[in-house]
């Protein structure tokens, strides 16, 4: 079809030129219709080479895409917490007070040997706030002279010391002259009759494992019960605890017969003959179900576990 059009439209060129395709003018030479055809086909090639080369040009200047590169998620880095409970005990009874000092009004006292959980620090470390060992819902401050901690210290909040009180000066009353009474005769010194030695009782006691109760989620305590079947009465007791499975060792020694059942401290003075009362081993971080526990009582009838003492082992598995 194409080469039916350019026949055509050389053909009328020369027409133009020449007056006619077919017939020639007088004087004038007959065109050869081979050439006709070479022209054509001169032209076609022509054209076919000016397609590619437009084409090869469309080619090059098509820009190519770059590759994308797909990032990866960097993981998180994982953290695991660890729980620390801090607690204190003091080597001898001191008093645990509104604020850092004797200034403050004492709330109370923890007793040697007795342990609480420690919830905060002063800033200079040198006390430890605790809660109350008489009524836990209150907080007070124990100083740190006879007190050793365990735990990670650095862990604890920093509390402010309240405010100092005010001192408050009271006048003392003008002294009372009590009027001499008269002179009597004097009479003969009265004989003092020594006194009947009396003769010592027989201590007695039995312990026995009575339960495990958990404070709060973090401290568990092991009660031991007491009953005194003997003559004396008890007003100290040493205690002594080994886990056969961890290894742990911790006693206490108090002259108060000290029952933390589970979440408050109730302190008895004494344990009278005919009596019984429930003590508990120093608290536990841990809970101590299956394992194999050592435990050592010795009561004695003076404080600070002088006069007469006796004591008793225990095995027991919680």
């Amino acid at each position: 079809m194409l080469k039916t059009v350019l026949k055509y439209s050389l053909c009328l060129g020369l027409l133009i030129v020449s007056q006619a395709c077919t017939g020639a003018m007088p004087g004038m030479p007959t065109l050869d219709p081979n050439a006709i055809d070479t022209a054509i086909a001169g032209t076609m090639a022509a054209a076919a080479t000016q397609t590619g080369q437009a084409a090869s040009l469309m080619e090059m200047s098509t820009p190519t895409a770059a590759p994308t590169k797909t990032l990866s998620p960097s993981p998180f880095p994982t953290y695991t917490l660890v729980a620390s409970v801090s607690y204190v005990y003091v080597s001898k009874s001191t008093h645990c007070r509104a604020g850092p000092g004797e200034e403050y009004a004492s709330l109370g006292a923890l007793k040697a040997g007795e342990a609480v959980q420690v919830v905060g620090r002063s800033a200079d470390v040198k006390y430890w706030i605790i809660r109350n060992p008489r009524n836990l819902s209150q907080l007070c401050w124990l100083s740190g002279k006879y007190a050793s901690v365990t735990g990670i210290v650095g862990a604890l909040p920093v509390f402010t010391s309240p405010p100092r009180p005010t001192a408050t000066r009271t006048r003392k009353p003008p002294p009372t002259r009590t009027p001499k009474p008269p002179a009597t005769a004097s009479t003969p010194a009265t004989v003092t009759t020594p006194a009947t030695a009396i003769t010592p009782g027989t201590p007695s006691f039995t312990a026995s494992y009575s339960s495990t109760v958990n404070c709060l989620g973090n401290a568990w305590y092991v009660q031991i019960d007491l009953t005194n079947n003997g003559t004396v009465t008890f007003q100290s007791i040493a205690l002594v605890m080994e886990d056969t499975v961890t290894g742990f060792v911790d006693g206490l020694i108090s002259d108060d017969f000290i029952n933390s059942n589970g979440c408050s401290t109730i302190p008895v003075d004494t344990l009278p003959p005919g009596t019984a009362n429930k003590v508990s081993l120093p608290p536990l971080t841990y809970n101590p179900a299956g394992n194999l526990l050592n435990v050592g009582v010795q009561l004695c009838s003076e404080p600070a576990q002088g006069g007469s003492c006796i004591s008793q082992a225990l095995t027991f598995t919680p």
